[in-house]
C-alpha cells in the first residue's frame, strides 16, 4: 500500500535467489563402473556374485561350494553330511528339492491378514475416521481392528464439537447484515456463548485478518473499524479500533462490486473466523484446532481442549503453559520481542543436529554456495497532473422579478458536481423580511429555503482516473431596473477564492434598492462562468525486476516496499 502524494517515487527493491541449471539425470555423455567379476558360473538370484573362498566354513565346519550352485527355484547344491547350519546338523535335501517354493503361499497369508488393516486405516480419509476424530472428540469410540470392542481413545480432556462456529448472512447491499459467532468456552460440544453484530446494530461491510469494518449499507461512509479480541477465559468479542490496528482489510459491499460476498464466502468465512480465532488464542491457547467444515454460509472449528478438565473421572492433562520446555503460544502474542529473541538462537542449538529442521533447511542446495543473488528495483513514480479541462457561460437579458426593497443573491453546492444560481426579494429589514409585499416569482417556484432558482449547473462526472475541480463559480446580476426602483443595480459574486477557498451559501445583496412603497417588479440581466480542472492521477513503472521474474530458476528472497519489508526468507511478512 502506497501513500498517494505529488511526484512521489516509490521503489521496490527485490532481492532474488537463482540456482544453477540441475544437472539431468539422463546425461548420456555418463560412464558407469563396472560390476565386480564374480565366478563363471555361481548366481545368486541371477545377480554374479563375489568369487567365494574355496574353503566355506559355516560355524566351524568347512564346505565346498559346487561350480554350478545355484539358489531361487534351482537345485540346490548337496551338503556335506555333517554340514551345520547355526550349530545344528542340516538334514539331507532331496535332489530335486527347490528353495523359495512356499514363497506364493506365505504372500497370499500376508495379504489376507492385513486386508481388514489396510481397509481401516489404508486411506486418509479412513485413517481420520478411525485414528484422528476417535482420538481427539470423546464422542466418537475408538475400535479394534475386527470392530468387536470398542472403547474411548480420547487422552485428556474431550475435543469441543464443535469449537467455533460463524454463521453469515449477506444482504441486498452485500454487506453482512447477519454475522453470528458461536463459541463453546467449557470443551463439551455445546455453543453457549454467541455475538449476533445485527442486535449490537453493526454488519460487516469489509473484512480483515483480525476484525472487520462497519459502514453505512451498500456504501463506503461512515466507516467503523474493529477488531476481535478475548478476555483471559478465551470469551470473544469486539472493540472499535483504529484502522491502522487492522490488516488485510477488503471492501465486499456494493460499493465495491457486485455479490462480492456470495462469490467470495469461503474467502470471506475463513478471514472472519481465522481472525477470531487468533483473537481468542492470544489470550487461551488452550484448544487445539482439529478440524475444520465450511458451507456457503457457515463455517466451523472443531478442537481439543488441552488443558485439566474439570470432571472428576477426568484424565491429569496441563495446561499448555505447564508443558515441559514449552514457551506458551499466548505468550508471543503480548511480548513479540521473544518470538525475535526465540528464533535468534535456533542457530545455536539446531546449527550441528543434522535431525532438525532448521539444519536441513540451512544446509540445502539453495542455502549452500552453488546459488547466487541479485538485486533490482521496481519504480513506481506517483503524480497528480492538472490540467484545464472546460467551461460553462450562460445567462439570459431582461429576465423580471418581484421586490420590496432588495436583491439578494448566491450559489450553492447542492451536489458531488452540482450548483444552484439562486436570488430572493426582501423588504428594508434583510434577509429577516424575505418575500415582504411579494407573493412569489413570475415563473418560479421558491425552493425549500424560500430562495429562487435561477440555473442549476451540472460538472462532468468524476471517473477512475479523473477528478474535476472547480476552479472558478462566477454569477453576476447586473442592470437592475424598473418604475419605483433605482437603474444600474447589480451584484457579482465567486465562489472560489484566489487561494482556493470556497465561499458557497454565502448571500450577497445586489445594488439595486427599490425605495418605491409596496412590490415592485424590475427587470435585470444575468450571467454565470464555471471553470474546472482536471486532476489526473498517473504512475508510470519502471520495472528493472521482469528479467528475473521470468526465470523459473529464481525465487523472491526478500523484498522491500518503501521502506517496509513485505517479504523476507522467501515468505511474507504479512506488512503492506
Amino acid at each position: 500500500m502506497f501513500t498517494l502524494k505529488k511526484r512521489i517515487s516509490v521503489a521496490i527493491v527485490s532481492i532474488a535467489f537463482c540456482l544453477p541449471a540441475l544437472v539431468s539425470a539422463t546425461d548420456h555423455n555418463s560412464t558407469s563402473e563396472p560390476l565386480a567379476t564374480s565366478s563363471t558360473f555361481q548366481t545368486f538370484g541371477g545377480m554374479p556374485s563375489p568369487p567365494p573362498s574355496v574353503q566355506q566354513k559355516f560355524d566351524g565346519e568347512t564346505v565346498a561350494p559346487a561350480v554350478t550352485q545355484k539358489f531361487i527355484g534351482t537345485e540346490a547344491p548337496v551338503p556335506k553330511l555333517s554340514q551345520k547350519f547355526g550349530g545344528g546338523t542340516a538334514p539331507v535335501p532331496k535332489v530335486d528339492q527347490k528353495f523359495g517354493e512356499g514363497y506364493d503361499s506365505a504372500k497370499g497369508a500376508g495379504t489376507t491378514a492385513t486386508a481388514p488393516v489396510l481397509e481401516k486405516f489404508g486411506t486418509r480419509d479412513a485413517l481420520n475416521k478411525n485414528i484422528s476424530s476417535p482420538m481427539t472428540d470423546s464422542k466418537t469410540q475408538l475400535k479394534t481392528t475386527d470392530g468387536s470392542t470398542s472403547f474411548s481413545g480420547v487422552t485428556g480432556a474431550p475435543s469441543s464439537a464443535p469449537f467455533l462456529q460463524v454463521f453469515m448472512q449477506p444482504s441486498n447491499s452485500g454487506d453482512l447484515d447477519i454475522l453470528n459467532i458461536g463459541q463453546d468456552l467449557q470443551g463439551k460440544g455445546t455453543l453457549t456463548r454467541t455475538i449476533d453484530l445485527a442486535s449490537l446494530g453493526f454488519r460487516v461491510s469489509g473484512v480483515c485478518s483480525n476484525g472487520f469494518i462497519s459502514c453505512d449499507a451498500g456504501k463506503w461512509t461512515n466507516c467503523k473499524p474493529f477488531a476481535w479480541k478475548s478476555d483471559q477465559n478465551g470469551s470473544l468479542s469486539i472493540s472499535q479500533t483504529s484502522l491502522t490496528k487492522l490488516g488485510g482489510c477488503y471492501c465486499i459491499n456494493a460499493s465495491c462490486g457486485s455479490t462480492l460476498a456470495w462469490t467470495n464466502g469461503d474467502l470471506i468465512l475463513k478471514d472472519l473466523g481465522g481472525g477470531a480465532v487468533g483473537a481468542i488464542h492470544a489470550n487461551d491457547a488452550s484448544t487445539i484446532i482439529t478440524s475444520i467444515t465450511s458451507d456457503p454460509i457457515t463455517t466451523t472449528y472443531y478442537g481439543r481442549l488441552v488443558k485439566k478438565d474439570k470432571a472428576a473421572n477426568a484424565a491429569e492433562v496441563p495446561a499448555i503453559s505447564a508443558l515441559p520446555s514449552a514457551q506458551p503460544q499466548q505468550a508471543y502474542f503480548a511480548n513479540a520481542g521473544s518470538l525475535s529473541a526465540d528464533s535468534s538462537n535456533v542457530p545455536a542449538n539446531y546449527g550441528s543436529n543434522k535431525d532438525s529442521l532448521y539444519y536441513k533447511v540451512s544446509n540445502s542446495a539453495r542455502a549452500m554456495g552453488n546459488a547466487k543473488v541479485q538485486s533490482c528495483t521496481i519504480k513506481r513514480n506517483a503524480r497528480i497532473v492538472t490540467t484545464s479541462a472546460g467551461s460553462f457561460t450562460g445567462g439570459g437579458t431582461d429576465a423580471q422579478l418581484c421586490t420590496d426593497h432588495l436583491v439578494w443573491m448566491k450559489i450553492k453546492k447542492t451536489g458531488n458536481q452540482q450548483f444552484d444560481l439562486l436570488f430572493v426579494d426582501s423588504g428594508p429589514g434583510g434577509l429577516g423580511s424575505m418575500h415582504h409585499n411579494c407573493g412569489g416569482q413570475p415563473g418560479r417556484a421558491a425552493e425549500a429555503d424560500g430562495w429562487y432558482l435561477e440555473k442549476r449547473i451540472n460538472l462532468p462526472a468524476d471517473t477512475g482516473s479523473t477528478q474535476n475541480i472547480l476552479v472558478k463559480a462566477e454569477y453576476a446580476m447586473s442592470n437592475i431596473h424598473g418604475d419605483g426602483c433605482i437603474s444600474g443595480g447589480a451584484g457579482a459574486m465567486n465562489a472560489v477564492g484566489v487561494n482556493g477557498e470556497l465561499f458557497f451559501d454565502t448571500p450577497v445583496a445586489t445594488s439595486a434598492p427599490c425605495p418605491a412603497g409596496g412590490a415592485q417588479s424590475p427587470y435585470y440581466d444575468w450571467h454565470y462562468q464555471f471553470e474546472y480542472a482536471t486532476d489526473t492521477f498517473e504512475e508510470p513503472i519502471d520495472d528493472l525486476c521482469a528479467g528475473l521474474a521470468m526465470k523459473s530458476e529464481c525465487a523472491l528472497q526478500e523484498e522491500v516496499s518503501d521502506g517496509v519489508q513485505t517479504k523476507r526468507d522467501f515468505h511474507s511478512t504479512g506488512l503492506m
